[in-house]
């Protein structure tokens, strides 16, 4: 009987064993568990990153990455990163080349002019005798339409003022125009800001929700894991208990074999008590162990509730994550269509400010020229009167004109 305690005793604590050995081992798969999908975030060893960061931040952008990663995480972002830089710089140097093609492409252009000049001076002598043949005629042209001429600047000379006068009064109006003009293109390019805004906090909100389903993701895989983990250990815990209730009939056997084996005791007498002494042992022994076992499969019983409880909130949770999921994927497709919708929109409204900054640039361009239109009207109006001041000077001007023909003659 001491024999089937003392066996019953080591088979509760090989258990016991087993049990902390099994957390143990489960503590450690959790903990590899975490520092995988940790390093799958960062897409490689953090010392290989720190390395690749410190050669990118010193200007080596032909760094090594490893082909065998996928372009996820930390990783997928610095290869993108540098992929970029590439792209422009190389646009950068194209640029660079473009400016010096029309860098040559001008000094083409004023060694043409030079020799464009040089002509001209060639020309010049042999125009003159040629020119010279042509102003007598247009002396004889110039003397006989003097008259005529002074009567039409008269005339040019009242309609320049009228134009004048209408030209000050368009300006006015150029001028309230292109203010309003310059509201509306304020207006639009605040409309197409708070439009660019609410396009990137539409992004941000896409970016959030669909990192929150796959978080809540990977938090419903972890929940159904945890609740296999609860369903073993509840098994377990129930074989413990199994386990207890035949010690505690091993024990309660004990206890009586001690007892009747006390009696027998008694009843032999003298020659009896040292063996009543140790069935008098035995059954405390018995008692102790009955004990024991009690209060372990008090302590079973409550792990057993424990892991019913946690399997029915494991599985409370599991719901809730599965319906948080819908919810969000849910809230990432709408999502998803008001960004489509934002860039229709941002396009739109960045449609509307480039039309309305071009309006804006041509409403000064045609204020500009009305004023320059008021400016030379002003001037042609002087020229008038200057004109037929020096209309009465022309005919004695086209005498001296005949003297420089002649000179001109002379000297070719």
């Amino acid at each position: 009987m001491a024999a089937n305690s003392y066996q019953a005793f080591e088979t509760a604590r090989i258990i016991t064993i087993a049990g902390i050995m099994l957390s143990v081992f489960l503590g450690i798969g959790l903990g590899y568990w975490m520092a995988r999908n940790m390093r799958r975030q960062l897409g490689d060893e953090p010392a290989s990153l720190s390395e690749l960061a410190l050669s990118i931040a010193g200007g080596n952008l032909e760094a090594q990455f490893n082909p065998a990663l996928p372009d996820i995480g930390v990783f997928g972002a610095m290869k993108q990163m540098v992929t970029t830089l590439k792209s422009k710089i190389l646009e950068a140097n194209q640029k660079t080349e473009e400016a010096a093609q029309e860098s040559e492409k001008a000094k083409i252009a004023m060694a043409q002019a030079e020799e464009a000049r040089r002509q001209a001076e060639r020309a010049k002598a042999e125009g003159m005798l040629q020119a010279a043949r042509q102003l007598e005629g247009v002396v004889k042209v110039v003397s006989s339409a003097s008259e005529e001429l002074s009567a039409q600047v008269e005339q040019s000379s009242r309609g320049a003022d009228e134009q004048s006068n209408r030209v000050r009064e368009t300006a006015t109006a150029m001028e309230e125009m292109n203010a309003t003009v310059l509201e509306v293109a304020k207006n639009a390019q605040m409309a197409a800001d708070i439009s660019t805004q609410t396009k990137n906090q539409a992004l941000e909100g896409s970016r959030i929700v669909n990192n929150a389903v796959a978080s809540i993701k990977s938090v419903h895989t972890q929940s159904l894991a945890i609740k296999e983990d609860m369903d073993a250990l509840g098994q377990q815990a129930e074989g413990i208990g199994q386990i207890m209730s035949v010690i505690a009939d091993i024990a309660d056997q004990t206890n009586l074999l001690a007892l009747n084996a006390a009696i027998e005791a008694a009843r032999a007498g003298d020659a009896g008590r040292g063996f009543a002494v140790v069935a008098d042992e035995v059954r405390k022994l018995a008692e102790k162990t009955m004990t024991a076992t009690q209060e372990v499969g008090q302590a079973v019983q409550g792990i057993q509730e424990g892991t019913k409880k946690n399997i029915q909130n494991v599985d409370n949770a599991g719901s809730a994550i599965e319906e948080a999921a819908n919810i969000s994927v849910t809230s990432g497709e709408s999502l998803s269509k008001i960004l489509e919708l934002v860039n229709l929109v941002n396009d739109q409204v960045q449609s509307i400010a480039t039309a309305s900054e071009q309006q804006s640039a041509a409403s000064e361009e045609i204020n500009r020229s009305v004023e320059q239109v008021a400016s030379i009207s002003e001037e042609t109006a002087q020229a008038m009167e200057h004109a037929s001041r020096a209309v009465a000077d022309l005919a004695q001007q086209s005498q001296v004109l005949q003297g420089l023909i002649v000179e001109m003659k002379s000297a070719t």
